[in-house]
C-alpha cells in the first residue's frame, strides 16, 4: 500500500470534509464543485469587505481626531474608544470568516481532485474579476 503518495485524480467518487459528505452521483459532484467555487468567491469578497471596512475605520478615526482637536474637548475618549473597538470587532469577524473559508477551500483541494481544484481556482478568479477592482491601486503612471 502506498500511504502518503498524493496524486491528482479525476474520480467523481470521493469524500469531502466529513464521511457523511460522500459524493456518489454526478449531480452531487457538480453541486459540490459549484459550492467550492462559491466558497472561493466568498473568500475573495471577504478580502474586499475587510479592505473597505478598514478604510472606513481609518476615515472615521481621522474625523474623530479632527473633532477632538477642533473642539478642545477631552470628552468622549470613552466613546471614541468604544467606536474604535466596534470597528476592530467587525474587522475581526470578517477576518475570521475569511480565514475559515480559506481553510475549508484548502481542505477541499487536498482531496486531490482536479475538478475540485479547478472549481476553487475559477471561484477565486471570478471573485477577483468581479470585486478586485474595488481595492486595486489605480492611478498614477502605469509602467510596463
Amino acid at each position: 500500500m502506498d500511504h502518503g503518495k498524493s496524486v491528482f485524480h479525476h474520480s467523481q467518487n470521493l469524500t469531502i470534509f466529513i464521511e457523511q459528505w460522500s459524493l456518489r452521483s454526478t449531480k452531487e459532484f457538480v453541486g459540490t464543485c459549484i459550492a467550492i467555487g462559491c466558497l472561493a468567491f466568498f473568500h475573495e469578497a471577504m478580502k474586499v469587505v475587510l479592505h473597505v471596512v478598514t478604510q472606513k475605520q481609518k476615515a472615521c478615526h481621522k474625523s474623530s481626531i479632527v473633532i477632538l482637536t477642533m473642539n478642545h474637548v477631552k470628552y468622549r475618549k470613552s466613546t471614541f474608544r468604544l467606536r474604535k473597538f466596534c470597528w476592530h470587532l467587525l474587522q475581526t469577524m470578517i477576518y475570521t470568516l475569511q480565514t475559515m473559508s480559506g481553510f475549508l477551500i484548502m481542505l477541499a483541494v487536498m482531496s486531490y481532485n482536479v475538478y475540485i481544484l479547478m472549481s476553487a481556482i475559477v471561484g477565486f478568479a471570478f471573485g477577483y474579476l468581479m470585486l478586485g477592482w474595488i481595492t486595486a491601486p489605480f492611478g498614477g503612471d502605469i509602467q510596463f
